[in-house]
């Protein structure tokens, strides 16, 4: 008997258990305005347009051309910089997958403080066959034109198709196209004085500004206009952060009922509506273990 208690107490101590909570970021932008749903920069050649609002935040765009001409984006020029370090977006990358598949495909990968990448294709190998270069001024050499098509060549062989990153991005007139490579943290960021187990269950908050920011980052895109792609023009996309806010999970989601009827007998279904939904905002949800 005395053993058998002694291990209910072990298994009793041993076992873990875990709470979870939401770190809320709260941004501002150097210049982007908001509209409706989403951030918005534009100058006379295109818009560009933001939504943060993502686990771990969404740092991805949107550009519309405005013109009546095809443009062209340079993601060898384009960058994602997070407190003064730049990521490329473009990486020279081989993505491989079978004949069979679908042959849409998608680039998007996260963000790590460490660099650390990974492909969301079968098989990745870095290849520079595709890389085109620019001079200072932005020309391109005349055989570079050619490469100008979307963000993937494809190869057939056998049974697998190869699609090589390309560095030269159309975009044609009155369209648009979405990029997106990576997240803008991958953890909560640990602060003093700031609480990562809120007290008495509220959440707790500290506010900053831009010279007080721990996080600042940027999407620094570049365009090529007119006939020859020889005009090239960057936008510069900042952000910083405003309040950082952690809470525990009912405060970061509110519930919604909504009562109905069905085939003569009531219903009720259940909703989790965030409170903290903005374009200009994300979060991250992380997990204590005790």
């Amino acid at each position: 008997m005395n053993k058998l208690i002694a291990l209910s107490m072990t298994l009793i101590l041993g076992a873990s258990c875990s709470s979870t909570f939401y770190q809320v970021f709260q941004t501002e932008s150097t210049n982007l305005k908001r509209e409706n749903n989403i951030l918005v920069y534009e100058d006379s050649v295109c818009r560009v347009s933001y939504d943060l609002y993502a686990n771990k935040g969404n740092a991805g765009f949107s550009i519309y051309n405005k013109t009546d001409k095809t443009i062209v984006i340079d993601l060898g020029q384009s960058f994602f910089i997070v407190n003064n370090e730049a990521y490329d977006y473009f990486l020279s990358r081989t993505f491989t997958n079978f004949a069979s598949n679908s042959l849409g495909k998608s680039n998007g990968m996260g963000y790590s403080s460490s660099a650390s990448l990974g492909t969301s294709a079968s098989k990745s190998t870095s290849n520079n066959v595709n890389r085109s270069t620019s001079t200072s001024s932005g020309s391109l050499n005349t055989s570079t034109l050619s490469s100008l098509t979307s963000n993937f060549s494809s190869t057939t062989h056998g049974n697998e198709v190869s699609y090589s990153e390309q560095q030269f991005v159309k975009i044609p007139a009155k369209s648009i196209k979405t990029f997106f490579e990576y997240n803008i943290v991958n953890k909560r960021l640990s602060i003093c004085n700031l609480n990562r187990e809120p007290l008495n269950k509220k959440p707790d908050s500290l506010s900053f500004t831009k010279e007080t920011s721990p996080l600042v980052f940027e999407n620094r895109i570049t365009y090529l206009t007119d006939s020859l792609y020889s005009k090239s023009t960057t936008i510069n996309n900042t952000f910083y952060i405003t309040k950082i806010i952690n809470m525990v999970e009912n405060d970061f989601y509110r519930l919604d009922y909504t009562y109905g009827t069905c085939t003569g007998n009531q219903s009720i279904d259940k909703s989790e509506i965030p409170n903290y939904d903005s374009p200009a905002n994300f979060f991250i949800k992380y997990t204590i273990e005790y």
